[in-house]
């Protein structure tokens, strides 16, 4: 990242800082946004933090591995894949069917991991029923057959 700096002539615009933790980075990010002070982080997501605040994403070149140690270019994203074994394939044909259905973007996972940083005392559980329920219900029936997903509908 400090490479970034210097790769587009901001050493004289930015004071390069380096926290030393997630806890620390988060805490920077948080005091700055809370005095109104402009701040330029380079963080991940889908992260609590994102769901939580409203950062405005800046574009940079798309990933090039040639100058990509250079500082020109973001990041190179994760691709995040679902895949089973053959055999738990064959034996779990309903799942298989809801796995290809499963959609969701890194918005909708920082706006859930926010809700459950707000609200600590929920569990996992509780916080997927938000979701489900009050976030995001048009999930269900993107998810699950008509069937499957009446049956859900009426036991939330």
């Amino acid at each position: 990242m400090r490479k970034k700096i210097g790769y587009y002539e901001l050493e004289n615009q930015y004071n390069y800082v380096i926290p030393g933790s997630d806890a620390a980075m988060n805490a920077t990010l948080i005091s700055a946004l809370d005095r109104k002070e402009a701040i330029v982080a380079y963080y991940w997501e889908p992260t609590w933090l994102l769901g939580m605040y409203d950062f405005v994403l800046l574009e940079d070149r798309p990933f090039d591995e040639n100058i990509y140690f250079e500082g020109g270019c973001e990041c190179p994203s994760v691709k995040v894949n679902i895949v089973t074994s053959n055999e738990f394939a064959e034996s779990n044909p309903a799942y298989v069917s809801f796995l290809k259905r499963y959609q969701t973007s890194s918005a909708m996972t920082s706006e859930g991991l926010a809700y459950m940083q707000e609200n600590e005392e929920l569990s996992y559980v509780d916080a997927a029923l938000w979701f489900l329920k009050e976030a995001h219900p048009e999930l269900i029936d993107q998810w699950l057959t008509p069937e499957q997903s009446q049956k859900l509908k009426e036991a939330l």
